[in-house]
């Protein structure tokens, strides 16, 4: 995918998951006391949900595993935590704030300045995820958004 002069390729694939509870307690990073803000994206190509520097630990599983790049020419991330996380969303129309909980989520923290989105774990949780952009809906009806209709947000 390009953006401007950028190239971008978004790809993670998890490795098997370790039980254990020493490891991802040392990885909380120090965003923890501090407000950020960024931006998540939807990554298809992702199995799970990364979490980045703007999501906060809500309770760690004391699982972990190995994230492998999208080539082999880089080194896999090892032991990285599997956690329960939340990252607010602030709604430019109506100033309300919601918070987006993501469970099962690989724990980057300040490892990664984004979050990015698992929209088959997203749609798995009763998410409706519209991810066609509106120029290319073929009835132009596209909302290209996440929509929540347990809550009707």
């Amino acid at each position: 995918m390009s953006r401007g002069n950028r190239s971008y390729i978004s790809q993670l694939r998890t490795s098997q998951r370790y039980v254990g509870s020493s490891g991802p307690s040392r990885l909380i990073a120090s965003n923890q006391s501090q407000n950020r803000e960024g931006k998540a994206e939807l990554d298809s190509h992702a199995d799970t949900t990364v979490a980045g520097s703007t999501c906060r630990v809500i309770e760690f599983t004391e699982k972990s595993c190995d994230v492998f790049p999208f080539s082999e020419s880089y080194e896999p991330l090892t032991q990285v935590p599997i956690a329960k996380v939340g990252t607010a969303f602030d709604n430019p129309t109506t100033g309300e704030t919601y918070i987006l909980v993501f469970g099962q989520a690989l724990y980057l923290g300040d490892k990664l300045d984004h979050t990015l989105i698992c929209p088959n774990q997203a749609r798995c949780n009763g998410v409706i995820v519209d991810d066609v952009p509106r120029h290319l809906s073929h009835d132009k009806k596209s909302t290209h958004s996440l929509y929540f209709p347990d809550d009707d947000i």
